[in-house]
């Protein structure tokens, strides 16, 4: 098993961009858990190739559709395929972002500034209590709370974005 490697994946040190490891889930081992606490970090694992997800998950897309959980992570990894591959092409670093119980899924950077700080969510929902602390760290950086099955398209009275997956994505283009 390639798990045996994590703790090389982890040492990697930040002049390999993007920062993100694709694994299986061989890497969901307890030293690997460990490896990675004693870091300081926990490693996020994001399938960037969207049609292999949906290749093995057996679903059709009315399937797909209608299961919500499986949808919202196929619109996350969709998301973060498309700032991936951004940041392949040395336009940006792309980051996940965790302090304590706060999260945000992807931070844009560029130079070691931020420029986005993306969550995404499966439906309109209040904006993430993780997503505002990071903002007002960062206020320059745009904001967008994202909703892979939501309607709603508005900004909040603090500058965050709220809007579709598809509104997002369309302004990356």
């Amino acid at each position: 098993s390639a798990s045996r490697h994590f703790e090389t994946l982890l040492d990697i040190g930040p002049d390999i961009p993007p920062r993100a490891v694709v694994a299986d889930k061989g890497y969901d081992a307890r030293a690997n858990r460990q490896a990675a606490r004693q870091r300081g970090s926990s490693p996020k694992l994001q399938v960037l190739n969207t049609s292999l997800v949906t290749a093995q998950s057996g679903l059709t897309l009315d399937e797909a559709r209608r299961d919500h959980e499986f949808w919202g992570r196929l619109v996350e990894s969709a998301v973060g395929a498309h700032l991936a591959n951004a940041a392949a092409s040395g336009l940006c670093e792309l980051f996940y972002w965790r302090d304590r119980n706060r999260e945000v899924d992807f931070v844009v950077t560029e130079h070691g500034r931020p420029l986005w700080l993306v969550e995404c969510k499966l439906g309109d929902t209040d904006v993430d209590r993780g997503l505002r602390y990071l903002h007002t760290r960062f206020p320059a950086a745009e904001a967008w709370q994202i909703s892979a099955r939501g309607g709603k398209h508005y900004q909040t009275p603090d500058g965050i974005a709220v809007a579709p997956a598809l509104e997002f994505l369309r302004k990356l283009v």
